[in-house]
């Protein structure tokens, strides 16, 4: 007995002296912890000011442990230490502190000429302040310490955390780049795992349409975004104010989606009433942690959260070893995975509230633990996925043949009505759909026509008829559909597509369109058939997309005056001998309009419509000799244009003539001398305002 005192006397009498030594930074070549050789002072005033800290340095105590744990805390803690350096060159250290530290004030001993202040601060970091405003764009808080050489320096250290877990780590820079190195390995081994469980039950979530997974899903995501917070990776994706709470704030929403989905797995409400009822309970008591977090109540938030967290998963362990008794069979992996996640979890809390030290397996039990937990229970999910699957099979088989009666059925009626509409009425198939389903769209509408068609079915039986039609037509379609278009409805040998995308998706189809023609009409002529020439006409605006009919027939179409009037602008290609035509509305629509050769064609008055509309033509679908012409003229002719449509009749008659002279194949130059000529001999509308009227020739 008197050797135990003796010795328990000795032992209590060195430990200040211990905590009062230098370091000697020199020995210290790799990692060093400071908590030995610190004393440290509890200030539960929070005094900002440093110079009162040193009136109460007779306060600081040994922290006589590596690293000292005070648990969740509000006090500011100081800490101060000496560093020796006995060599000649200066020593380079970083100090690294736990990610829980919310702000860390380093101030060095005063060594020059400024007596006024015997202590100088040096720098400042901590999780509260974001990456970049770190001396160190690091996620541990970390501060560089320059030892000068044969001098021994005394440090003060000033931190404010949350859970006051004071780990002050000293490294050699090039074994902390090692170290962190390591880390941040393990750590992403750590986060692949969760996020590969996490797309893994999505996609499961996507199969059995199970709310489990959901409620799996959601818990997983808690618990990433809840260890992001630990390690401090959260300051990454968060601004700081959110990064330093994250800890509290999904600890609060893991725990809540976990709780339910062992409620949506065990299916408590039919099988352990009283279980789900106590389950039930601690989902809204988790309210209290919410409300003291709202408050900025952090020491009682983390504790009533730890405390709250030991009990939720007791409380599933225990609900986990009565349902595996009670002959569900899924439970025994779920029993296993939370028995094990239990372990980690205790020793990680019970390390927060400062009964366990910190170190490398305490820091990291409830990662291991739920890296563990988390492949359990997916094997569980897959199990039960196993007992549905068996159950369902017979089922399934019987709906088989029906099911793939009604996917030929919708796979044949999509071919009468593009999917197109179907998506943009927010349907999945044709089943969906109803008698009035609408919708409103900005579109491009395009329609084309083959010019003098009539003449030549004359010449035809039906069924070449038929097959020239449809010769054609499987020509232009893939073009439409290469350029994001789809067809909206044939007529005759006329097309109406839709461009839900862009203005210029439109206007390049038309052009690939006209530039596909002379190589069906090369194939034409070799089986003596005579070539064709089409019309092409753009607008864009506003329509209605829907059904119409009735219950027993209807069909998806489009009602708007845009699609009128894009039908009405290709019928004055035949006009201007023009082979693509685009309203105002289009012009103005496309993303570059630099890339095109456009002319202005005319203003017309659409029969119903109060505004003339400004008609352009797109030159690049003609043959080459014809555009390049047409561009060389394209000047003149638009000032021509502008006289003529200011009644400047005889000076715009004088240009195309000139025009005509040199490019007579331009119909549109012999339509306006015409117009001009009728004009010039008294056949002007004593309502003339330059602008072309559909309704008239």
């Amino acid at each position: 007995m008197r050797i135990f005192v003796l010795v328990t006397i000795l032992s209590w009498l060195s430990l200040p002296a211990y905590g009062n030594q230098s370091l000697d930074v020199s020995s210290c070549t790799g990692h060093c912890l400071l908590g030995k050789y610190s004393t440290f002072l509890e200030d539960e005033r929070n005094t900002p000011e440093f110079q009162h800290i040193l009136q109460r340095l007779n306060e600081f105590q040994p922290a006589n442990v590596e690293t000292p744990n005070f648990g969740p805390n509000d006090a500011t803690y100081w800490v101060k230490f000496s560093l020796t350096n006995p060599t000649a060159n200066t020593q380079v250290k970083w100090l690294v502190l736990h990610p829980y530290v919310q702000r860390a004030e380093l101030y060095v001993e005063n060594s020059g000429s400024d007596t006024s202040n015997s202590y100088l601060p040096i720098t400042n970091t901590g999780s509260a302040l974001a990456l970049v405003e770190r001396p160190f764009n690091n996620v541990k808080p970390t501060l560089q310490i320059d030892s000068p050489p044969h001098q021994t320096v005394t440090y003060f250290l000033r931190i404010e955390a949350r859970v006051a877990i004071l780990k002050l780590e000293l490294w050699d820079i090039a074994a902390f780049a090692q170290e962190e190195s390591k880390n941040q390995y393990m750590y992403g081994i750590w986060y692949g795992l969760m996020l590969v469980m996490i797309f893994y039950n999505l996609f499961i979530l996507t199969s059995v349409k199970d709310l489990s997974y959901l409620y799996y899903i959601l818990y997983l995501g808690g618990v990433i975004l809840n260890q992001m917070g630990i390690s401090g990776h959260a300051h990454y994706i968060f601004p700081p104010e959110i990064a330093s709470k994250s800890t509290e704030v999904f600890g609060i929403f893991y725990a809540f989606w976990g709780v339910q989905f062992v409620k949506s797995f065990l299916h408590t409400e039919e099988n352990a009433p009283r279980l789900n009822q106590i389950l039930s309970i601690l989902m809204i008591l988790l309210a209290l942690p919410t409300t003291m977090l709202l408050l900025d109540l952090y020491k009682p938030t983390i504790t009533t959260l730890n405390i709250l967290g030991i009990v939720i998963v007791v409380t599933i362990a225990l609900g986990s070893v009565s349902s595996f008794y009670r002959g569900y069979k899924p439970a025994r992996f779920f029993l296993l995975a939370w028995a094990l996640y239990l372990v980690g979890i205790l020793i990680f809390m019970a390390r927060g509230l400062g009964y366990l030290p910190s170190n490398t397996f305490t820091d990291n039990s409830a990662r291991i633990g739920s890296a563990i937990e988390v492949i359990l229970l997916s094997i569980a999910l897959a199990d039960r996925i196993n007992v549905m699957k068996r159950e369902k099979e017979r089922a399934l088989k019987l709906q088989l043949s029906e099911t793939q009666k009604i996917v030929r059925l919708n796979e044949a009626f999509e071919k009468f009505v593009p999917h197109e509409i179907i998506e943009m009425l927010g349907k999945k198939d044709m089943t969906e759909l109803k008698l009035g389903d609408h919708t409103q769209r900005e579109m491009s509408i395009l329609f084309s026509d083959i010019r003098s068609f009539t003449s030549l079915s004359e010449q035809m039986t039906p069924e070449q008829n038929f097959k020239f039609i449809n010769a054609y037509l499987k020509r232009m379609e893939p073009i439409i559909r290469e350029n994001h278009g789809f067809i909206d409805k044939y007529i005759g040998d006329a097309i109406m597509a839709l461009f839900n995308r862009s203005a210029d998706d439109a206007v390049q189809a038309a052009i690939m369109m006209l530039n596909t023609l002379p190589l069906y009409n090369f194939h034409r002529k070799k089986s003596g058939y005579s070539p064709i020439n089409i019309g092409i006409g753009i607008n864009t605006g506003k329509l209605m997309l829907g059904t119409i009919g009735n219950e027993k027939r209807m069909e998806g179409t489009v009602i708007s005056d845009s699609v009128n009037l894009a039908s009405r602008i290709e019928g004055m290609c035949k006009l201007y001998g023009a082979s693509l035509l685009i309203t105002e509305d289009t012009y103005f629509k496309l993303e570059n309009r630099a890339l095109y050769q456009v002319r202005r064609i005319d203003r017309v008055m659409v029969l119903g419509k109060s505004d003339p509309v400004t008609v352009y033509e797109v030159l690049d679908g003609d043959p080459q000799n014809i555009r390049e012409k047409k561009v060389q003229h394209k000047r003149h002719f638009e000032e021509a244009l502008a006289l003529y449509e200011t009644s400047m009749f005889l000076e715009a008659l004088t240009i195309l003539n000139t025009i005509a002279k040199q490019f007579p194949e331009d119909q549109a130059v012999r339509t306006y001398i015409n117009r001009c000529e009728t004009c010039v001999n008294g056949g002007v509308d004593a309502n003339w305002n330059g602008i072309t009227r559909l309704d008239r020739k």
